[in-house]
């Protein structure tokens, strides 16, 4: 077994366990029976650490454990989670003091992650009564018994009770109280929230209506005004429904869209209410009833301190903690005024286990935090997993922690350090050597001069040094970072300060003729270069521009008398029976084109990037008026972007075959001759958009660009549809600096070259290609000029 040292606070203090009403009354205090835990709030009791300034972690066992996002939930020593193995989804009983496995239940084929998730389960099993109770994310809801795994029963939220499938599948998690289940169904007509019987599964009470179909949205239970009560937020609402029978008791309309929902209990009348990407509401539900027969509510405050995050927040002592972003944030609960900010450790989810919070970090740290609103405090540090992204919080079972993330999971044992030791202190720097042209400005002027002195010398952004490109952002702010093509998707960098100075700085190796698109963040505030003048609109927002020596930029041929195309605007309607037409731009080259004449046709996936931000139109004209190309007709595709999820694959075949090529052939001259079409995707639409071109044989030729796939197999992915007679080529291009980032199992270079080898071995002919830049429409339109040269050649 391993151990390490524990780490020190920036600031001493002890914290003293004070209990909270939870609201949850009626339930034990048991091991974490529920996603929530003991008391449904995300904390458990551990005595023998609450008063503890630093902690001992040694590592137990570990197992490997397929993909999924469940965490794990113990009763009476068995743990019980759900993943994916052997392409199956299952349910996983685990002996906690050994891992082993006690039983194992299957649940389902493997419900394929969608753009930017991984394969398999995200509910989490809730246990009470003697059964698991586990929703698949494609809808089955089972009762299983928790000694042997037999199923007692099962039930499907979208046919027996009109749920809608969430984008993302169903991760809802089962909410066990006394003799019932309850389970939010997503469906219309009174049937978003289900309540039925734990020992049959029969229906006792359904209520609730929602048009917005449920995603990432969780009950609570709450004893509060009007009784023991079902909390349920919807995308639009969040209402109370009375445990008994679902009587409506309050409801309360929300703002925004807020596609992930939790309700964290305060007292026995205020609740605080988290969704991904809106405010966090610390709402009050007055005891006497309304005119209308409803329970008053109003809201105390609100805040945007808690966002971009699907870490349901904690209360401990009057604090609230979660995290806003990638920053551990502390929030004071009279006022929800932000107490502090760390960017350390960083993560995407929390659990207070003893008054310390804990967090797996973005490097694979199990990281322990003082629950002390003085301050930012580390009291241990554990290496855990290689960097990946954790998306499953850390539960407990007496001084047992379980943690998991896709590949496996692990039992760590907490204690209390031992008197007298000298923890370890951790500072946030990253440890970078200061870069020379700093130092040795700092020597030579000294800190009082030397912002001045950069600007005289160094006036262009970024400075480009040794092979090195330096940022510098000048200011007081406590947290600067950057983000952009050199950090890969979603990443940020901080940036550090140099000493005695407001120049915040970091550095990159520069390789020649490269261009990257950025910005700053302040905290959560993206900001241009201010030492930058150049700009540009990109799929990220505006971004600042950094052309580094030796870029050559965009290599067109000269055209001084090209004539323009024509870019129409059609909404085409649907052959089927829903009424519904969907929006296209086509661009027609210049030049006559009578009813014998019939061009080549491209369709592009992301027709509103490709016409808007890739100016693709501007393009052709170049490359056709040059006779480069051959004139052709493009279709510019602007279905949503949930058209091009996995599980919209049938949908997007349909329309693609029955309505939207067949309206082009009939109003725009374009070719019957597959060889003479060609299909192109950006990003995660690489999914639908190959599927379709392999199926459906209706193109000759297709083209994805930075083709984001994520921790997924390739294989399972493609291998179905794949025929060894399809004659169909394939060209792949993405660049040094495209996608990556290990949270989402995503390496688009690794996952271009895997692609290709599956789509070889079927004997279709791919071309592999590699260019400078990183995922954005400038380096596209590059790429897009050798697509178009080979596919459509001129002459």
């Amino acid at each position: 077994m391993r151990r390490i040292k524990s780490a020190v606070a920036l600031v001493l203090g002890v914290a003293t366990l004070l209990a909270q009403d939870s609201g949850a009354q009626g339930i034990p205090a048991r091991e974490w029976p529920q996603l929530r835990g003991p008391a449904l709030d995300g904390t458990a009791p551990l005595s023998a650490i609450e008063s503890a300034f630093a902690l001992d972690i040694e590592e137990v066992w570990r197992r490997p454990l397929g993909s999924g996002y469940s965490a794990v939930t113990v009763e009476g020593g068995v743990g019980v989670t759900a993943a994916t193995v052997q392409g199956r989804d299952v349910v996983i009983a685990l002996r906690v003091g050994s891992g082993e496995t006690l039983w194992q239940f299957d649940l389902a084929p493997v419900f394929l992650g969608r753009s930017g998730s991984d394969d398999g389960p995200s509910s989490t099993p809730t246990l009470g009564g003697g059964r698991v109770f586990m929703l698949h994310p494609s809808g089955r809801l089972v009762a299983l018994d928790l000694e042997s795994g037999e199923l007692s029963w099962e039930r499907q939220l979208v046919e027996d009770f009109g749920g809608t499938l969430p984008p993302y599948g169903y991760s809802t998690m089962p909410l066990f109280v006394g003799d019932r289940v309850v389970v939010q169904a997503g469906g219309d007509d009174g049937r978003m929230l289900v309540t039925l019987s734990a020992s049959s599964g029969e229906l006792i009470w359904a209520a609730g209506s929602d048009a917005v179909p449920l995603e990432h949205q969780n009950p609570m239970l709450w004893s509060g005004p009007g009784g023991d009560q079902v909390v349920a937020v919807s995308p639009s609402a969040v209402a109370g429904f009375r445990l008994s029978d679902g009587a409506l008791l309050w409801r309360h309309e929300l703002e925004g869209r807020g596609h992930a929902g939790d309700v964290t209990v305060v007292d026995g009348r205020r609740i605080l209410v988290h969704r991904f990407g809106e405010e966090t509401l610390l709402m009050e539900v007055a005891e006497a009833r309304g005119p209308d027969g409803k329970l008053p509510t109003s809201v105390a405050w609100s805040s945007r301190h808690l966002d971009r995050t699907y870490a349901i927040p904690l209360i401990y002592q009057e604090h609230v903690y979660g995290f806003d972003g990638r920053f551990l944030v502390c929030v004071d609960l009279a006022s929800g005024e932000l107490v502090w900010k760390s960017r350390p450790p960083g993560g995407k989810v929390i659990s207070l286990v003893g008054g310390h919070l804990f967090v797996v970090s973005d490097e694979g740290e199990l990281v322990a935090v003082r629950a002390d609103p003085e301050g930012y405090r580390e009291s241990a540090r554990f290496g855990l997993f290689d960097p990946r992204g954790v998306m499953t919080p850390v539960t407990s079972s007496g001084d047992l922690l379980l943690v998991r993330n896709l590949r496996e999971v692990v039992a760590l044992r907490v204690r209390s350090q031992a008197r007298g030791r000298d923890p370890d202190v951790r500072t946030t720097a990253t440890g970078s050597s200061t870069p020379r042209f700093l130092s040795d400005l700092l020597d030579e002027v000294g800190a009082g001069r030397v912002e001045q002195v950069l600007a005289e010398r160094y006036p262009d952004s970024p400075v480009i040094d040794e092979g090195r490109a330096h940022f510098l952002w000048i200011g007081d702010e406590p947290d600067v970072a950057i983000v952009g093509d050199m950090t890969h998707w979603f990443g940020e960098r901080a940036l550090e300060r140099l000493a005695q100075t407001r120049v915040h700085w970091v550095s990159f190796d520069a390789p020649a003729g490269e261009r990257w698109e950025y910005a700053f963040k302040l905290y959560d505030e993206v900001r241009l270069d201010p030492r930058n003048p150049v700009s540009i609109e990109s799929i990220e927002g505006t971004r600042s521009v950094a052309e580094l020596p030796g870029y050559e930029g965009l290599a067109l041929p000269e055209c001084e008398d090209c004539s323009r195309g024509r870019l129409e605007s059609v909404e085409v309607p649907t052959r089927g029976t829903s009424g519904r037409s969907y929006a296209m731009s086509v661009y027609v080259p210049a030049g006559s084109h009578d009813e014998t004449t019939r061009l080549p046709l491209i369709v592009f996936a992301d027709g509103r990037g490709a016409r808007e931000l890739g100016d693709v139109s501007a393009l052709l004209d170049t490359l056709i008026g040059s006779g480069e190309v051959q004139p052709v007709v493009a279709a510019f595709l602007e279905l949503p972007e949930s058209a091009w999820y996995p599980q919209s694959r049938r949908a997007v075949a349909t329309i693609l075959d029955r309505d939207l090529l067949p309206y082009l052939a009939e109003h725009y001259p374009v070719a019957s001759e597959v060889s003479q079409r060609a299909f192109v995707s950006q990003r995660w639409a690489v999914d639908n958009s190959l599927a379709w071109s392999l199926e459906s044989g209706a193109v000759g030729a297709y083209a994805t660009q930075s083709p984001a796939i994520g921790e997924r197999s390739i294989e399972r992915l493609f291998d179905p549809m794949l025929d060894d007679s399809r004659v169909l080529r394939v060209r792949i291009d993405y660049g040094r600096f495209d996608q990556k980032n290990p949270d989402y199992g995503l390496d688009v270079e690794r996952q271009s070259e895997e692609l290709a080898i599956l789509l070889r071995r079927h004997g279709l002919d791919v071309e592999v290609v590699e260019s400078a830049g990183g995922a954005n429409w400038t380096s596209w339109r590059a790429w897009l000029v050798g697509v178009f040269r080979d596919f459509f050649p001129g002459g």
